[in-house]
């Protein structure tokens, strides 16, 4: 286990379809939480602050701006992101072995009509699928990591059903995070990086488990988060001027994923398991037991 302690959780919730000019991604629906300056009673309880954003991209410029927005001035602090977008592939059957960050890579060179969007997104993982498994797409076979064997997520190359299709949004989070570190690597994601040298470190997350553990709820239930929160950590404060956006379903995901980072991450980032460090894996599944 690191020691690295995170003064921001931001949890990012996933998309790529498009805008109405069917060009450029919706935004990303985003929820922050920030500790608040410490009390000087040792007894009382430490403070979080939570806010809630979108960003038009993902890069290093838009995250300090979205921070720096939303809390006073000051040098911005080690942030963790938990971010609903899948950190690798299947070892199983994988033909090549292809590191995590040249996947992204691999993301930000693909040509199609689009930059972005399910159209794209589909093409992308099946020209995967082709090169790196030697699978076809009409043979309908979808190699599925053993964190989402565990878990019974589905697999990035599955399109159907679309509700659950997690493609579209990891392809656009891919690329824009190659596109933006051209010049240099301002991120790392666990577990394929150490997080020792940079401000920002992704976790991949899954929001539907972490309603599940967490929250104990089956389903998502948008109309009962704020009092679900009030009861598992009273420590984090939500402003009135947030509450029309807990209708929306993205952002409730958000908050749900920035919740995660700070359970998870509460004692340092977790030493990944070999099988982490080969094919990635989800914040707060534990591979070894």
């Amino acid at each position: 286990m690191s020691k690295t302690q995170f003064s921001h959780f931001i949890g990012i919730d996933q998309t790529g379809a498009l805008k109405a000019n069917q060009k450029d991604p919706r935004p990303l629906k985003c929820c922050l939480l920030r500790s608040l300056a410490r009390s000087h009673s040792k007894s009382e309880q430490k403070k979080w602050s939570l806010s809630l954003f979108s960003l038009s991209k993902i890069n290093e410029t838009t995250l300090k701006a979205a921070i720096e927005s939303q809390s006073s001035p000051h040098p911005i602090q080690k942030t963790a992101i938990v971010i609903d977008c899948v950190s690798g592939l299947p070892k199983h059957q994988l033909q090549s072995n292809l590191e995590f960050y040249e996947l992204l890579k691999e993301a930000a060179a693909f040509k199609a009509k689009k930059s972005f969007g399910r159209d794209t997104a589909s093409l992308f993982f099946k020209k995967v699928l082709q090169d790196f498994y030697g699978i076809k797409s009409t043979e309908n076979k979808y190699p599925k990591r053993i964190v989402e064997e565990k878990i019974k997520a589905n697999s990035v190359f599955q399109t159907h059903p679309f509700q659950k299709n997690i493609q579209t949004g990891t392809f656009r989070i891919w690329k824009e995070l190659a596109l933006s570190s051209q010049d240099s690597q301002w991120f790392s994601f666990w577990p394929h990086t150490d997080h020792s040298d940079t401000v920002f470190h992704f976790f991949e997350g899954y929001p539907s488990y972490y309603w599940k553990i967490l929250l104990n709820q089956k389903n998502r239930k948008k109309e009962k988060l704020k009092s679900l929160i009030q009861t598992f950590d009273s420590s984090i404060e939500i402003s009135k001027k947030w509450y029309g956006r807990f209708q929306d379903a993205d952002y409730c995901d958000a908050v749900v994923l920035a919740i995660a980072g700070k359970v998870f991450l509460k004692n340092g980032v977790p030493k990944p398991a070999l099988t982490d460090l080969i094919e990635g894996s989800i914040l707060g599944v534990d591979l070894k037991s």
